[in-house]
């Protein structure tokens, strides 16, 4: 997970990135809630150039990203993810994950 965005100055996120494939880490976990996408879109611009099937990568779902967008309403799963692989630079995420349990939202929206 590289947190850009909430803490972690640019510089130090993309070395971090770069050093854990340099020594055989090859998941990259993040959530598009992290820096509200740029964590996301860090990650999108440092994996250019990086063979995709060398890696697995990972993202979250549910925080609010703005007043009206959060949680795990079936509408916001699609919203959400078309938006992360826009920011990510890529066609697909090997993992998508529920961030948290979305009390608001029925289990049986989902369908």
């Amino acid at each position: 997970m590289v947190n850009y965005g909430g803490g972690v100055e640019r510089q130090k996120a993309e070395a971090c990135v770069h050093k854990a494939f340099d020594v055989g880490i090859n998941t990259i976990d993040t959530a598009n809630v992290y820096g509200r996408g740029a964590a996301e879109s860090l990650l999108g611009e440092i994996l250019q150039g990086i063979d995709r099937s060398s890696y697995i990568l990972a993202t979250k779902v549910y925080f609010p990203m703005s007043d009206t967008d959060r949680g795990l309403s079936a509408a916001q799963i699609y919203k959400q993810i078309d938006a992360s692989l826009q920011r990510l630079r890529t066609d697909y995420v090997d993992l998508y994950q529920c961030h948290r349990y979305d009390e608001n939202t029925p289990l049986g929206d989902f369908k």
